[in-house]
């Protein structure tokens, strides 16, 4: 082999690396772009789930808030009721 030849041979496999190297950027960015779309699109679905969790709790609060001032006695006695439960749960030893 020549120098003329070897020179030949190195820049076809140089040409042929420069080629794969392109076409793994190009597949590559082409990954990227679409992953940046998913990831917009599960902000957008989380944000809807997070307002509406958020209008849910709202409407819950008001709804207890309701309960509460018609029926005092009856909040009372929850509350008693789930602090005596909370009591015995926490005296027992855990095995």
């Amino acid at each position: 082999m020549d120098t003329k030849e070897i020179r030949n041979t190195i820049h076809n496999g140089a040409a042929e690396i420069d080629k794969s190297v392109d076409a793994v950027a190009s597949a590559l960015s082409d990954r990227l772009h679409t992953l940046g779309k998913q990831h917009d699109e599960l902000q957008e679905a989380m944000r809807g789930l997070g307002q509406r969790t958020l209008a849910n709790a709202r409407d819950f609060g008001e709804r207890a808030a309701e309960q509460a001032h018609k029926r005092p006695m009856a909040i009372f006695g929850i509350a008693f009721l789930s602090g005596a439960v909370a009591a015995l749960a926490l005296s027992r030893p855990w095995k």
